[in-house]
């Protein structure tokens, strides 16, 4: 208070004192001052990086760092946070309806979350997005006026890798559980659980210049492979009901690829690739599991700055069923069908066209 009053008196002192001044040399005449000109330029965001300077932080950063711009995401559909974040290693996102993300999950945290992200910090330009319960409402977020994301979890030219291997012993972790009899007990703090795994990024540039030969001034065509490998090994740790079970709701082994094929004027097209290699449970008991799968896909289009771009993308295109997002339960034998799966989009195709400048 002292400080916002203090700033008020010097600036009435100082206003009064101009006017003291200009009434003391009042003249008829009219005069004339120099032109002031005025110049500055944007210097970007203050609490948070650029594209550019996220991408050098990532070549001196060690540890698992994975940035993801907009550029891979404007090659399709562009409509939410998985579409951003697709092919991030030891991130698993679930849709219960396609479009709204209901849970992010790294290394297995949020992974009995409902209705919104629960147990990830999210940033917005440096800032702390999450409430004070720590959901976070994602549908706030316009995925569109996004230029990158930074996921903290390495480096080179023609061949870009990382690998993590992590160990984590949790205590007293919010999960549904049952007591011994059955009975739901609701949300409750695990004693002692136990998260691990593997995150793996391998990207392979595989050819230059195929038909097009670099220039002095320009670069050549190119076809590159990117694979992504996680394994979530998430476990109780002798737990009195559920002993050494696996945590429910989030597949064990995911694998993702993407074959692209790349022209100096825009143009690119490749197939996709989306694997869970094995079953994994839905119930802290372990008695009921969600199958593999393995969805293929393909987009192409012809991307430019500015002008005309195009895109066509081609998601599941053998249609298989299967589960996209799971309701974690305590013990699926305590109710008979539990209605806690929510069908993935079968065969779909999404387009757009647009124009920039």
């Amino acid at each position: 208070m002292w400080r916002g009053w203090s700033v008020l008196a010097i600036t009435a002192v100082a206003v009064f004192a101009i006017q003291g001044a200009q009434a003391a040399n009042t003249s008829n005449n009219s005069a004339e001052t120099e032109p002031v000109t005025v110049t500055g330029e944007a210097t970007g965001s203050l609490t948070s990086a650029s594209p550019e300077e996220s991408a050098e932080q990532k070549l001196q950063v060690p540890g698992a760092f994975t940035v993801k711009t907009t550029d891979d995401m404007e090659l399709g559909r562009a409509s939410n946070f998985e579409d951003l974040l697709q092919r991030t290693p030891g991130v698993f996102l679930q849709s219960e309806n396609g479009m709204e993300l209901s849970k992010i999950s790294i290394r297995g945290s949020g992974i009995t979350s409902e209705d919104e992200p629960l147990g990830v910090m999210f940033l917005m330009d440096g800032l702390n997005y999450n409430q004070a319960d720590g959901e976070t409402i994602l549908e706030d977020m316009d995925v569109a006026a996004i230029s990158h994301a930074e996921v903290f979890r390495g480096a080179g030219q023609r061949f870009q890798w990382e690998l993590s291997l992590y160990h984590s012993w949790f205590r007293n972790e919010l999960l549904e559980i049952n007591d011994a009899f059955g009975n739901d007990l609701g949300t409750r703090n695990v004693p002692r659980t136990i998260h691990q795994g593997i995150e793996a990024d391998l990207e392979i540039e595989l050819l230059r210049g195929i038909f097009v030969p670099r220039q002095s001034n320009r670069p050549g065509d190119r076809l590159s492979l990117e694979q992504t490998y996680t394994l979530n090994d998430f476990r109780m740790d002798q737990n009195a009901v559920y002993g050494n079970n696996r945590l429910p709701g989030i597949p064990i082994h995911v694998y993702e690829a993407q074959l692209l094929y790349q022209t100096p004027s825009g143009f690119y097209a490749g197939p996709t690739l989306q694997c869970n290699l094995s079953r994994y449970p839905v119930d802290e008991a372990n008695t009921l599991f969600a199958d593999s799968y393995v969805l293929l896909g393909f987009r192409a289009g012809f991307q430019r700055p500015s002008g005309f771009s195009v895109f066509i993308d081609c998601r599941n295109l053998t249609n298989q069923t299967y589960a996209a997002a799971i309701d974690v339960i305590a013990d699926a034998r305590t109710g008979p069908n539990p209605e806690i799966f929510h069908p993935g989009d079968g065969r779909s195709f999404y387009g757009g066209v647009s124009w920039s400048w």
